[in-house]
């Protein structure tokens, strides 16, 4: 129904006489467009029109306050979003070792020295903690013995707790060594998600597994979700993510839980499926497994912090086309969860909405991590004089001239040839001998960018 208002100045100083139009029929006159607006609210609310107000109309109002709706949470989303705190505090950099002396951390972007990393984020566990790493131990001691060339460690990330959590898990560092046992205590709270991305961060491990500290699920299960890693097949850049999971057990649950509960559930489920994951049953499975360049490319771009990062892990792996296994693994409801029912799920529901639309609108980036300047020339350290003739075959100019341009060439032609590596010194043992009868030559650590 169009309506259309018709004011036409009077003969009256400051008076106007307006009318109200609906399909060319005249429903209301007045004689001042102040008593109009006064009156209009009124107008509004009586039966006659409501009666002239069509189911059209109606739906045309919805669609437009859907939109107004939908615009105003992009700007919200869009203004609200904010980068995760790269920085750390200078304590979060430094481990303690068995003796009580501080020992920095490694950096995820360095080559991996161990087989396995096991990142146990806390936050007031000093009570369930030991129960955990007891089974945990117990689990890489066993596999260990059976397999001198498996090495792994443990690193508890200690978010930030009230009680004695960092206590707890030094007791474990002097039990099993620094080497298989760190604690990684943090200033600050930073949530579920902050925690396992600053552990991850500095590990060591080929492979990378994120486990609860409550124990929930059973530590044996790694073997089940690194079978559904191998099974993974192709891994771009070696890059695959195992996910435990609970879905067989929902029928389950459902009866257990109260109707409320379940209605959250499978709310949170569908805006899951709706705005961020597909292909994923259950993401809140804190039993995951990731290979150190899965683990590297995703929580470089990871934002959230607090109970959703796991759908936004996972939202970035299937952008980045990561390939996920999701394994049935063993599950038991363990008291003294942190998870608030209604207003964990509220915020949960607003963060999978606002992960999707900070993505749309650019406010979020996936980010390319650039790898460490250890990986970039791992592999090239030193070379023969093979080497050096290959990636010098369009610097032969340079042959018998100055050093200078001879390493100028040269990093054009290694550049061209590996855009990740950067050539940033050339040692030439001999003035004016060619590559291909120098001895070679090595890029310093002390190295100077080009």
């Amino acid at each position: 129904m169009l309506c259309r208002l018709n004011c036409v100045k009077s003969s009256k100083m400051h008076a106007y006489d307006c009318q109200v139009f609906c399909r060319g029929v005249t429903i209301r006159r007045f004689g001042s467009r102040h008593r109009f607006k006064r009156h209009f609210l009124t107008v509004l609310l009586t039966r006659e029109w409501r009666m002239e107000f069509g189911l059209c109309e109606l739906i045309h109002c919805l669609l437009a306050l859907a939109v107004f709706v939908l615009l105003l949470l992009v700007v919200i989303a869009h203004v609200t979003a904010g980068m995760v705190e790269q920085r750390c505090d200078e304590k979060e950099k430094y481990f303690l070792t068995a003796a009580g002396l501080k020992e920095p951390f490694p950096s995820l972007s360095e080559p991996p020295s161990l087989e396995l990393s096991v990142v146990v984020p806390s936050y007031n566990e000093e009570s369930r903690l030991p129960v955990m790493m007891e089974e945990a131990m117990e689990y890489l001691e066993k596999r260990r013995k059976k397999n001198p060339s498996f090495t792994y460690e443990v690193i508890i990330v200690d978010d930030g707790s009230k009680d004695k959590t960092t206590e707890v898990g030094l007791g474990y560092t002097e039990k099993y060594g620094e080497d298989k046992v760190r604690v990684l205590t943090l200033v600050k709270n930073r949530g579920k998600g902050g925690a396992v991305r600053m552990g991850t961060l500095r590990t060591r491990g080929r492979l990378i597994l994120m486990a609860d500290a409550d124990g929930a699920t059973k530590f044996a299960d790694i073997a089940k979700v690194e079978a559904g890693l191998q099974n993974l097949s192709p891994k771009p850049e070696n890059m695959a993510i195992s996910c435990g999971s609970r879905a067989h057990l929902e029928k389950e649950s459902v009866a257990q839980r109260s109707v409320f509960r379940t209605f959250l559930m499978y709310g949170f489920h569908f805006l899951v499926w709706f705005f961020c994951v597909k292909g994923i049953k259950d993401t809140q499975c804190g039993f995951k497994l990731f290979t150190r360049e899965a683990a590297l490319r995703t929580f470089s771009s990871l934002h959230v912090e607090r109970w959703a990062f796991d759908v936004e892990l996972l939202y970035i792996a299937q952008c980045f086309k990561i390939p996920i296994a999701e394994v049935a693994v063993n599950w038991t409801e363990i008291e003294g969860s942190k998870l608030v029912p209604f207003w964990s799920w509220l915020q949960m529901g607003k963060d999978l909405i606002f992960i999707r639309l900070r993505y749309i609108t650019g406010a979020w980036r996936l980010e390319y991590p650039r790898k460490s300047e250890h990986t970039r020339y791992t592999s090239s350290l030193t070379h023969t004089h093979t080497h050096t003739h290959s990636l010098a075959e369009a610097a032969i100019a340079g042959i018998g001239c100055s050093a200078r341009k001879f390493n100028n060439e040269l990093k054009t032609v290694s550049t061209r040839t590996n855009p990740d590596l950067w050539l940033l010194q050339v040692n030439i043992p001999i003035t004016g001998d060619s590559p291909s009868t120098s001895t070679g030559f090595r890029m310093r650590e002390n190295k100077l960018r080009p």
